[in-house]
C-alpha cells in the first residue's frame, strides 16, 4: 500500500508475529507438571480395554489431543505425592507401552541469570517466576515501604547497614517506636523481608531480591521484641502513603478489628497505594489487618505449591506465595556489632513480601493503577500443588485466593498486551493519517516517520526482552517507548505523562519546522505519542486517583486530536 511506509509495515508484521516466535518464554514454572503423568497404552488396546486400565488403577484418562483415540497417550492425575509409585507400579503393565512424568520445555533464548551464589538455594524465586520477569522490568522508579521492625539502610547509632542491600536505594523512613527518624532494625524480620522485596541483585554475593531495583522506605513500627500498637502500625501506613510508596508491605498481624487502623489502610488506597498484608500464621482464619477488603492478603505455599500448614485461610485470601524456607539475608545480635547471616524462614511474613516485588516489577511496566495491579496478579497465577482444585481465572478459594504468584507470567502478559495494543493503534493512526493527505502531499513512506512511530509508541527495540535482558539502563531505554523513560525517575511522575502529550511533538514541530527532512519524523513521534496515550486510557493503566478519570479522558481526546493535526501539518506540503 503506496499511503503507508513500507517499513511501517514490516515493523508492524514483525510485532505481530512476534507471538508465536517467542511465547514460550523460560517458564518460570517446575520442570515437571506436579501431580500429573503421561499414559501411553498399546496402540492395539480396543475402548474397552482402554477403560479397564482405568478402572484397575481407579484413574480418569484425559485426552492428551484430539489424536488420543489413535494414540492412546492420555494424561492421568494422581497427585504429587503419587507420582513416582503410580509410575513404578505402571511399567509392569503389559498393556502400557510408556508412562513418565511430563516435563516442561522452553524456547531457548537470551535468559539473564545473576551471579548470586545463593539463588540456586532461593527456590522460591524459580516458582514465582523471577527470571522470566527480569527480561522486562526490575522494579524501576517504583517505592515500596517496609512497615516491619526496621531495615537498617544506613550506619547509624551503632547499627550497620547489612552487605547485601548496600545496593539497594532507600529512601528516609520513621521510626515510630522510638519516635524519631532512624529506623534501624533491631530484630531482623524486616531486613528479612526487606532483602525479598528488593535485595541487591548480580552483586556477587548472597542472595536476590525480587524487584531489585526498586526504592525501599523502611518504616519501623514493631519494637525489637516484635511487637507493635495498633496507633504505631496505623501511623506508620499513613506515613509510607504520605512518602510517596506506590506499595506497602505488611508481613504483621494480630489482635482485633481497629477502625483506626482501617481507616489507615483505607487512606493509603485513596492515595493510589497497593496495600499488601500477611493473612497470618493460625492456621485458622485470616488476622488482622489482612482481614480487611481493601488489603490485599496473602497466604503461604510450599516447595510443593501446597498451602503451608501455619497459613491462615478463608475467603479474604487473595493471592498465595512461598512462604517456607524462605532464604534472605537477616542480622543477628539485635543488629549491634555488623553481625549479619542468611537465614531460611517460615511464615506467611516471608510471602507478602514476594507480592509486594511483583507488583512493584508490574508496576515498573508503566501500570500505576494499584487495582489493576492485583486483577493482572491474580489473573495470571499458578496453579496449586497436591490434591488440591485447580484455580483458574476468577474463580476463588479460601486456601490460594486465585492461585500461587507467578510474576513471571504476569509480566509477560502484559507487556504483550500493551505493545501489541500499541503497534494496532499505530496501524490504525496511521490509515487514518494516510488517508487523509491529499496525493500531492508528503505521505508517511519516509523511514524517519517508522522511527518516530516506534520510539514512542512501542519501543524502538520493543522485541529486546523476549531474545535479552534490558536490565541495563541502555537495553530499558531501547526497549520502552519514551513516554515510559520517565519510570527511570518515578512512577509518580509518570502518572502525569509528562512525556506523553502533544507538547512532546508540538516542540519539535518547531525544532525543526524549517527542516523538511525532519518533519516525517516527527509526524511519526505524533502518531506514536497519540497511540500510546490512547492505550494508557483504554487499558486504564495509571491510577485515577492523579487526575481523575474524567479528566484523564478529556485529556487524552485533546492530546490525540492535537496530535493527529500536528502529524498532518507536518506531513503537508
Amino acid at each position: 500500500m503506496k499511503k503507508l511506509s513500507f517499513a511501517v509495515i514490516l515493523s508492524m508484521i514483525a510485532f505481530l508475529i512476534a507471538p508465536n516466535t517467542f511465547a514460550a518464554g523460560p517458564g518460570p514454572m517446575p520442570d515437571i507438571v506436579p501431580g500429573v503423568v503421561a499414559l501411553d497404552l498399546d496402540d492395539d488396546l480396543s475402548d474397552s480395554e482402554v477403560k479397564a486400565v482405568a478402572t484397575e488403577y481407579g484413574v480418569a484418562l484425559e485426552e492428551s489431543s484430539f489424536q488420543s483415540e489413535d494414540t492412546r497417550i492420555h494424561r492421568v492425575r494422581v497427585g504429587v505425592g503419587n507420582v513416582e509409585a503410580f509410575i513404578a507400579k505402571l511399567r509392569k503393565d503389559n498393556r502400557v507401552e510408556n508412562v513418565e512424568p511430563i516435563y516442561m520445555y522452553y524456547a531457548n533464548f537470551g535468559d539473564w541469570k545473576p551471579n548470586d551464589p545463593l539463588l540456586p538455594k532461593q527456590w522460591h524465586m524459580e516458582t514465582v517466576g523471577a527470571r522470566r520477569a527480569w527480561m522486562h522490568v526490575t522494579g524501576r522508579g517504583i517505592k515500596v515501604a517496609v512497615v516491619d521492625t526496621g531495615v537498617t539502610c544506613e550506619d547509624n547509632n551503632g547499627f550497620k547497614r547489612v552487605s547485601d542491600l548496600a545496593n539497594t536505594a532507600c529512601d528516609e523512613g520513621y521510626n515510630f517506636i522510638d519516635d524519631n527518624n532512624m529506623p534501624y532494625d533491631d530484630n531482623g524480620h524486616g531486613t528479612h523481608v526487606a532483602g525479598t522485596i528488593a535485595q541487591s541483585t548480580n552483586n556477587d554475593l548472597g542472595g536476590v531480591g525480587l524487584a531489585f531495583h526498586a526504592t525501599i522506605i523502611p518504616v519501623k513500627v514493631l519494637a525489637g521484641a516484635g511487637g507493635g500498637t495498633t496507633l504505631q502500625v496505623a501511623n506508620g501506613v499513613r506515613f509510607a502513603a504520605d512518602a510517596g510508596a506506590h506499595v506497602i508491605n505488611m508481613s504483621l498481624g494480630g489482635g482485633g478489628p481497629s477502625e483506626i487502623m482501617h481507616d489507615a489502610i483505607k487512606y493509603a488506597k485513596k492515595k493510589g497505594v497497593l496495600v499488601v498484608v500477611a493473612a497470618g500464621n493460625n492456621g485458622r482464619s485470616v488476622e488482622y489487618p489482612g482481614a480487611y477488603p481493601e488489603s490485599f492478603t496473602v497466604s503461604a505455599t510450599d516447595e510443593k505449591n501446597k498451602i503451608a500448614q501455619f497459613s491462615s485461610r478463608g475467603p479474604r485470601v487473595d493471592i498465595a506465595a512461598p512462604g517456607v524456607n524462605v532464604l534472605q539475608q537477616i542480622i543477628c545480635e539485635s543488629g549491634k556489632n555488623g553481625c549479619e547471616e542468611y537465614r531460611a524462614l517460615n511464615g506467611t511474613s516471608m510471602a507478602t513480601p514476594h507480592v509486594a516485588g511483583a507488583a512493584a516489577l508490574l508496576m515498573s511496566t508503566g501500570i500505576t493503577n494499584p487495582q489493576l495491579v492485583e486483577e493482572i496478579l491474580k489473573n495470571n497465577t499458578s496453579e496449586p500443588g497436591g490434591d488440591n482444585k485447580v484455580i483458574t481465572g476468577d474463580d476463588h478459594d479460601d486456601l490460594y485466593g486465585a492461585g500461587v504468584l507467578n510474576i513471571g507470567k504476569a509480566v509477560t502478559y502484559t507487556t504483550w498486551k500493551n505493545m501489541l495494543s500499541r503497534v494496532g493503534l499505530v496501524v490504525l493512526f496511521s490509515l487514518i493519517l494516510a488517508k487523509c493527505i491529499r496525493k500531492e502531499d508528503r505521505l508517511p513512506t519516509n523511514i524517519g516517520y517508522t522511527v518516530g512511530a516506534l520510539l514512542f509508541g512501542v519501543g524502538l527495540m520493543g522485541f529486546i526482552p523476549f531474545v535479552s535482558s534490558s536490565t541495563t539502563i541502555p537495553l530499558y531505554l531501547l526497549s520502552h517507548p519514551i513516554p515510559e523513560w520517565d519510570m527511570l525517575v518515578s512512577a509518580s511522575i509518570h502518572s502525569w505523562l509528562p512525556l506523553s502529550t502533544f507538547l512532546v511533538p508540538l516542540a519539535l514541530s518547531t525544532l525543526f519546522y524549517g527542516v523538511n527532512k525532519a518533519r516525517p519524523f516527527v509526524a511519526g513521534v505524533s502518531v506514536g505519542t497519540a497511540a500510546y496515550m490512547t492505550s494508557v486510557i483504554v487499558l486504564q493503566l495509571i491510577t485515577s486517583t492523579t487526575l481523575g478519570l474524567t479528566v484523564l479522558g478529556v485529556w487524552g481526546v485533546i492530546n490525540v486530536g492535537m496530535c493527529g493535526w500536528i502529524a498532518w501539518l507536518n506531513l503537508k506540503k
